[in-house]
């Protein structure tokens, strides 16, 4: 038995054979290795739920509205690949006072969520999905 621990995650596995192919980030690349073998102890969906939660008012002030959680970890399905996907809205007062730069800001919001999850965070905006978007994002998305 292997195993390996960083901050935010401790992997335990068994294997003949596997090797170490790097680091990237706090993913670590194995190959050769049984998936049903490793366990990812870190974030939990009660945990991103509850971060998202008591984020949500700050980032509201600036027009930018958390709405809830929705894929992999919505489900309890994620692994060590998985990100965290977030639906939000980015409001036309968001817009206003950010202008040109809301693009920016978007991008230093997701940067801020995945820094304190530990995970890398995708958005969806709801005001651009269409009924794909509906019947797969947002009926399905836990709110916060």
């Amino acid at each position: 038995m292997i195993l390996f621990i960083s901050s935010y995650t401790i992997l335990s596995f068994r294997s003949k054979k596997f090797s170490l192919t790097g680091y990237f980030s706090w993913d670590i690349i194995v190959q050769d290795v049984e998936k049903e073998m490793c366990y990812n102890y870190g974030m939990k969906k009660e945990e991103v739920l509850k971060y998202l939660a008591n984020v949500k008012k700050q980032y509201a002030e600036e027009g930018f509205i958390i709405k809830g959680l929705f894929g992999s970890y919505s489900r309890g399905e994620e692994t060590l690949e998985s990100d965290i996907d977030v639906l939000i809205e980015a409001t036309p007062e968001f817009a206003d006072r950010y202008g040109f730069g809301a693009i920016s800001r978007i991008k230093e919001i997701q940067n801020e969520l995945s820094k304190k999850l530990g995970v890398p965070v995708d958005f969806a905006d709801i005001t651009g999905l269409g009924k794909t978007g509906e019947k797969f994002i947002i009926k399905r998305t836990i709110y916060v």
